[in-house]
Parts: structure tokens; C-alpha cells; sequence
């Protein structure tokens, strides 16, 4: 506040006794237009402020006039008053980095990681599909198991099957030669490895009993997987190199195994030519050389990136509602019941229509004017497509419909019921069709895996036609597992073992009156020891093609990467060099997997 001016009017009018004032009497204040001066006594002459001048001219009609108001219309229900409802207040987001946070747990399983992402690559590179594989795969489902129960996850029932089965698939890799039932089973192993690691971690959004649970494979291994790799490696570099104690050791730790791998390249070779003991022990393991040790490192990179994102992303990424069925939503029942209706009702005259034909086929007589191989070819033909078209319609429609409170209609179950029932039966003479076939002409591959998929349509009929009566689908765990099932018990048994095992002993016995030892000689290395056995027949031409097929067989391998147990039974029956066959030897794959009406089994 500014210093009173010793010029000011008022100040010269005021006594120093006038001064004194006590706070709280306001009869000692006087304006103040200046907003300058302090409080003071009341002075003894004050200075007046102007009187305002009032107007005296204005008449009592201007004063009393008021601007002119529009009319309100009634109101019949007016609007009732506005209430108020206290909210509790929302939190504020909880900011997530952009990355996973890495820690002890996270770098201890990216070590392991590292691994067995080198191991795969190195094994599969340079071994192949076989034991190395095998035992790789095995380790890595392993580590990410064991990682994610660390991390909070759960086994169940479901996962734990998938898991074991995986595993026990894997391993089968290390027992069979046969190259397209190794490349079906890594299609399972992609699809069952996935499944049960989001199972475990509690990711999955859909039901695990429907066949929309598929989606989270896909989720799993793209979304979670692929889609994951930023945010998963620069938080395992952001740990490796970050403050944490714990995290700062194990870094230290990894750093310290990068700088001894060359070290150790230096040393062993040292060490291997001073010694033949250590020589001999060497000589067993893997000879990595540089050029393998490079093209392995820049496979290794891009598996381990997605190995590790997609564990560290199923166990950190925060869980998502599943997704729910709608409620009331679909197809008319009454549209979905007419077609099925349509469907059940053809299926009642073809039924009536080929009873004998189907009779047949369980007794195993075949009707006049075929051949053995014309009636079971259209029997399982036909057969087949109509169970696979049964199985289409059943899902369809119990996707399709609109459910009463999430159950489906009564007709409706009755009609897919029928459905269900009829492939049953067909499946049933499908199967006894091609037992006719075998029991004439022995075994094929193609028959094995035809009999092995005639199996799994009857699993998969009685499965759905069971779940119409439950309110929540739950075939498709029984579905995934039977499929892993009979693809692991034909991958371990070997499809061609058992082929060449069927068929060789059934010729020895007289079951079959010919053997057709150029078709066996098509087959994996698991058929070689059977071929051998032909040898020594007494059919002279017989043994001749056994002994030619013999010549030009391979088993070699080496070292434990691209070993086999079928390659290991059949080494002791072939030669040490191997025989190239002629081009008239390889006429005859034309001759025996296709004829003049088309594919040949």
C-alpha cells in the first residue's frame, strides 16, 4: 500500500489524536474514491462526496412500462423435475508400457529360449524332420509350459492332453520315415501347441468346446506371436541391460555365454587334435562348422523373436472379456427345420433304395456285375462325401438357428439327430466296404489313411449327434484329441510298417495270392525289413524284385539329428552304396497310383 501523501486534503484535517481507531468499529472509516489512503479516525471536518442528481421529469407510465411477454402455452404433463444421482468417481486409466517389462523370470526364460530356437534351426536345417526335431520341439514346449505356470497359469484337463500329446508327437519324429504323415502331424503340432499354451494362460476368448475355438490359434500364433515382436523384444534388451539386480545378474550371465562361445571355438579344436579320447567323445556330437554356425544364428533370430513375444504376450497381456454368443439372433427355426426336413427326407428313400447294397457291404458279398475294386471304390466314394456333407449340415444349423435361451429347438434336434444317425450307418459300411477291399487285395497307404479317416467321421457323428442335448457346445476337445490320437498312434506305429507287415505275411500265409513287391518298394525305409524277408522266396521273380529294391535303398545318417528308428531296423538290409535305379524301374509309379479312371488306392 502506498505512503500516505503529506499534500492530501484529507490528511490536514485529520488530528494525530484522530489517528487512533480500533479494528472492528466501522464508524471510524470514511470512502475512499482513490482506494489509496489507509483506515483512519473520522475526521472533524469530512469532505462530502457530490450528491447524484436524480431525474424528476419521468411520468408513471414510462416507469411502470415493461417490454411485452409472448404467451406460455399450457402444459398437460409437464416435465417432471430434474433429479440428481451421485456417482462414484471414475478412475483415471492405469497407464501400460508400451513394452513387456522384463524381468528375472522373462530373461531366465529367454536364455532357455535362445536354446532351443538354435537347436530347432540347426537340427532342422541340417537333420531334417527326424529325432533332432523331436527333441527340439519337445524342449521348447517344455520351457514355454513351465513359463507360463510360472507366470500365473493354469493346467486343466484339456491343455494338459494337448500338451502331452504334443509332446509324444514330437518325439515321434525320431520313429517314422514317412514323409507326408511327418508334414500332417506338424499341422497338428501347430495347431494343439498353440491351443494349449493359450489355454494355460487363460487368453482364450472363445468357447473351448466349439469349433470357434480354432480362432485362437490363430489369435495365438499371429496376434500373440507375430503381432507381439516389438513390445516383446525391446523389453527383453530394456531387462537385459536394465537396473534391476536380479534382471542385471542374469544379463550379466548371458553376455558372459556370447563372449565364451568363441572362446570355446578356439579351444576345442585344440583340444581335439591333443587328445583321441576327447577326439573319439567329439566325434559323436554334431561337427558345427562356421557357415552352419551362421546360416543356424540367422534362422534362430526370427524363431526366437517369436518363441519368446508369444509367451511373454500370453502371460503379460492383459485378459479380454470372451466373446459371447448372440442371444436371439440367427436364423428363422422354421427356415433352418424345412431344409432339414428336405435332407432327412431323401435320406429315408436312398435308405430304403440301397439296403440290400448296404447288407452287402456288412457281409462282405459282392452284388452282381462288379468287381471287388468297383464296389468298394463307389461304395467309399459315395460314402465318404455324404458323411463329410452330414457333418457341414449338422454344424450349420446348429450354428444357424435361433436358440430359446441358448438352447436349440426341439424339432430341430430331432432332425439333426436323424442326420447323425444315418452317418453313423454309413460310416459303418464304408468301413466294412473297404475290410472287403483290403481282405482281396492287401493293403495300401492310401487304404490305411482312408480306414484311419472312415474311423474319425464315426467319432465325429456320434460326438456332434451326443452334443445336440447339451447347452453348450464341448465336442470340439474330443474332436482335437481323438485327430491327435490317430495321427500319433499311425505316426509311432508307421503307416508303412505296417503296410509291408500286412501284406508280406499275408503272402507267406496264402491270405493273398500275390504280392506286389514294386508297390512295397515305394514305401519308407519302415517296409525294408519285410522286403527282406522276400528274398528268400520261392518264387524266383518275387525274390529277384525284393533283392533290386534292396540295392538301391539308402539309411544312412550322421549323427543323431537326422536319425530314425525305421532307418536304424532297415540299415543292416542294404548295401553300403547305394544302386541308382534305371529308368524302366521307375516306370511303374505311373502303372500303380493311377489307372484309366482316375486316382488309384
Amino acid at each position: 500500500m502506498e505512503k500516505m501523501n503529506s499534500n492530501h486534503p484529507w490528511q490536514d484535517n485529520a488530528s494525530a489524536e484522530g489517528m487512533a481507531f480500533q479494528w472492528g468499529d466501522t464508524s471510524h472509516f470514511v470512502p475512499d474514491p482513490d482506494q489509496t489512503s489507509v483506515p483512519f479516525a473520522e475526521a472533524e471536518n469530512p469532505v462530502q462526496a457530490p450528491e447524484t442528481p436524480v431525474r424528476t421529469d419521468v411520468d408513471a407510465a414510462e416507469s411502470a412500462w415493461k417490454p411485452e411477454q409472448p404467451p406460455v402455452p399450457p402444459v398437460d404433463n409437464p416435465p417432471p423435475e430434474a433429479t440428481y444421482t451421485y456417482r462414484e468417481p471414475v478412475p483415471a486409466p492405469v497407464s501400460r508400457s508400451w513394452r513387456f517389462r522384463a524381468g528375472g523370470k522373462e530373461l531366465l526364460y529367454g536364455f532357455l529360449a535362445v536354446i532351443c530356437s538354435f537347436l530347432l534351426c540347426n537340427f532342422t536345417v541340417y537333420g531334417g524332420f527326424n529325432l533332432g526335431f523331436g527333441i527340439a520341439m519337445s524342449g521348447c514346449i517344455l520351457c514355454a509350459t513351465g513359463y507360463l505356470l510360472a507366470s500365473g497359469g493354469r493346467l486343466n484337463v484339456y491343455s494338459t492332453l494337448l500338451l502331452l500329446l504334443s509332446i509324444g508327437i514330437s518325439a515321434g519324429y525320431g520313429r517314422s520315415d514317412d514323409g507326408f504323415v511327418k508334414f500332417v502331424m506338424a499341422v497338428f503340432l501347430i495347431v494343439s501347441v498353440n491351443l494349449g499354451l493359450c489355454l494355460v494362460a487363460g487368453q482364450n476368448r472363445r468357447n473351448p468346446g466349439g469349433v470357434s475355438s480354432l480362432g485362437d490359434v490363430l489369435r495365438t500364433l499371429f496376434t500373440l506371436g507375430y503381432g507381439q515382436i516389438p513390445r516383446g523384444v525391446t523389453g527383453f534388451f530394456a531387462g537385459l541391460f536394465g537396473q534391476d539386480s536380479l534382471a542385471k545378474k542374469i544379463g550379466a550371465i548371458l553376455i558372459g555365454v556370447l563372449i565364451m562361445l568363441p572362446v570355446l571355438g578356439i579351444l576345442l579344436p585344440l583340444l581335439i587334435k591333443a587328445d583321441v579320447a576327447f577326439e573319439g567323445l567329439m566325434k559323436n556330437l554334431p561337427n558345427l562348422e562356421f557357415g552352419e554356425v551362421v546360416i543356424t544364428v540367422l534362422c534362430a533370430v526370427p524363431v526366437f523373436f517369436i518363441f519368446y513375444s508369444r509367451s511373454v504376450a500370453l502371460a503379460n497381456r492383459p485378459k479380454r472379456e470372451p466373446v459371447k454368443a448372440s442371444s436371439g439372433r440367427g436364423i428363422n427355426s422354421l427356415t433352418v427345420n424345412t431344409v432339414l426336413s428336405g435332407v432327412c427326407v431323401v435320406y429315408v428313400l436312398y435308405l430304403i433304395s440301397q439296403i440290400a447294397y448296404f447288407v452287402s457291404g456288412f457281409a462282405g458279398i459282392v452284388p452282381g456285375g462288379y468287381t471287388v475294386a468297383e464296389y468298394a471304390r463307389r461304395g467309399f466314394f459315395e460314402m465318404a462325401l455324404i458323411c463329410a456333407v452330414n457333418m457341414g449340415i449338422i454344424v450349420a444349423a446348429v450354428a444357424l438357428v435361433r436358440k430359446k435361451e441358448g438352447s436349440l429347438p426341439g424339432f430341430t434336434k430331432v432332425l439333426c439327430l436323424f442326420i447323425g444317425l444315418v452317418t453313423l450307418f454309413i460310416v459303418a459300411a464304408a468301413s466294412a466296404k473297404m475290410a472287403t477291399y483290403i481282405g482281396s487285395f492287401g493293403l495300401t497307404r492310401k487304404r490305411v489313411l482312408t480306414q484311419l479317416i472312415i474311423v474319425y467321421l464315426g467319432i465325429a457323428a456320434l460326438t456332434v449327434s451326443v452334443n445336440l442335448f447339451m447347452k453348450k457346445p464341448r465336442y470340439m476337445p474330443v474332436l482335437l484329441i481323438a485327430a491327435l490320437l490317430l495321427g500319433g498312434s499311425a505316426f509311432w506305429v508307421d503307416v508303412d510298417t505296417v503296410v509291408a507287415a500286412y501284406n508280406v505275411t499275408a503272402y507267406q500265409k496264402g491270405i493273398l495270392k500275390t504280392v506286389d513287391v514294386d508297390y512295397l518298394g515305394t514305401l519308407s525305409n519302415g517296409a525294408v525289413p519285410y522286403i527282406a524277408k522276400l528274398t528268400e522266396d520261392k518264387d524266383s521273380k518275387v525274390a529277384d524284385q525284393a533283392q533290386r529294391i534292396l540295392r538301391r535303398g539308402d539309411a544312412d545318417w550322421e549323427d543323431f539329428r537326422d536319425w530314425n528308428y525305421a532307418d536304424a531296423l532297415a540299415k543292416p538290409y542294404l548295401p553300403e552304396e547305394k544302386v541308382e535305379p534305371t529308368y524302366e524301374e521307375n516306370e511303374f509309379w505311373d502303372d500303380d497310383f493311377f489307372s484309366d479312371e482316375g486316382w488309384d488306392y
